[in-house]
């Protein structure tokens, strides 16, 4: 049986501390301020098929793609922080974003990293939450519903 659990392998694992959202702020990509997790879905919607020749099973074929982009926060008012998001939510404006890894986490370097995979694409917010606990640091959710295709840029490219 093959080891899969090598040095190698190891090597193309991402951890969650390298992935972020990235929005297009005037001609510059910037990180959503104090991220805590962040998510990208990839839908596709199924169209039935079924009939007498399937018997008990459906049959499917697929239908339209649908991706979403979600990130939770600390909340601030930094750059791209909660005023950002609630103004261009409220405005009805779309966002250019990007999903992928920083340069180093660990030497503090939260740039986009060009040269690793990512993911890019035009989304409109579809939530702006806050979240308030007693004794704690206020809390943002931002959900985005992706309009048209979701690009995925190779590394190298």
């Amino acid at each position: 049986m093959a080891n899969y659990q090598t040095e190698a392998s190891r090597e193309n694992l991402i951890l969650g501390d390298e992935l972020f959202v990235y929005a297009l702020v005037g001609e510059e990509w910037i990180p959503v301020g104090f991220s805590t997790s962040c998510s990208l879905s990839l839908t596709a919607d199924s169209i039935d098929t079924s009939n007498k020749f399937s018997g008990v099973w459906t049959s499917v074929l697929p239908g339209k793609i649908s991706w979403s982009i979600s990130t939770e926060s600390l909340m601030s008012y930094a750059e791209t922080g909660y005023g950002y998001f609630f103004d261009k939510l409220t405005k009805r404006e779309a966002f250019e974003l990007r999903f992928g890894q920083v340069m180093s986490a660990e030497e503090r370097d939260f740039d986009l990293n060009e040269a690793k995979t990512y993911y890019k694409g035009k989304a409109f917010c579809t939530n702006c939450s806050l979240t308030a606990d007693n004794g704690g640091v206020a809390t943002m959710s931002i959900e985005f519903q992706g309009e048209g295709a979701l690009e995925k840029v190779t590394a190298g490219a």
